[in-house]
């Protein structure tokens, strides 16, 4: 992405511009997810539409400096950045079955930590094989896919 070629952002973004949040909304300190701008956990996380995540002082930075594209895939952002919020699905955990044996291979964090860990598959896409009803719809990179919260009522075949 484009901001890799501008050190002093990286460098500068992830700071949270030295101000601690009060709003008890912001602030969750059992979250662990990397800011993929600053490579620290995020602060403050937001999430973009594409539901990748951020730190809120990275995200902004970056739209400031370089327009209103996700730093990682490029995708116009074209709603409004969330902040954390355990019940959307971007700050939901995820995993990844087998195909097969419908047997859990990878836990994520989130979709887009899974995204980049799992090659050429994008967290809007996990989210929505993730919320599918229907099996053959639950498809994504090689795998079913499912929040980590998921059970399932009544249908022992179906991941």
């Amino acid at each position: 992405p484009k901001i890799d070629k501008n050190p002093s952002f990286r460098k500068n973004c992830g700071s949270g511009g030295g101000k601690q949040s009060t709003n008890k909304d912001d602030q969750d300190l059992s979250w662990k997810e990397t800011c993929r701008i600053c490579n620290k956990i995020a602060k403050r996380p937001r999430a973009t539409s594409c539901h990748h995540i951020f730190c809120k002082t990275c995200i902004k930075t970056s739209s400031r400096n370089f327009g209103k594209k996700c730093p990682i895939c490029d995708v116009r952002v074209e709603s409004k950045i969330q902040k954390y919020d355990e019940n959307l699905d971007s700050f939901k955990g995820v995993e990844a079955l087998d195909m097969n044996t419908a047997e859990v291979v990878f836990r994520f964090n989130t979709a887009s930590a899974a995204s980049l860990n799992i090659e050429k598959v994008r967290p809007f896409r996990i989210i929505e094989a993730c919320n599918s009803k229907r099996r053959n719809h639950r498809q994504c990179g090689g795998y079913y896919w499912r929040f980590q919260d998921h059970k399932n009522k009544g249908d022992k075949h179906e991941p």
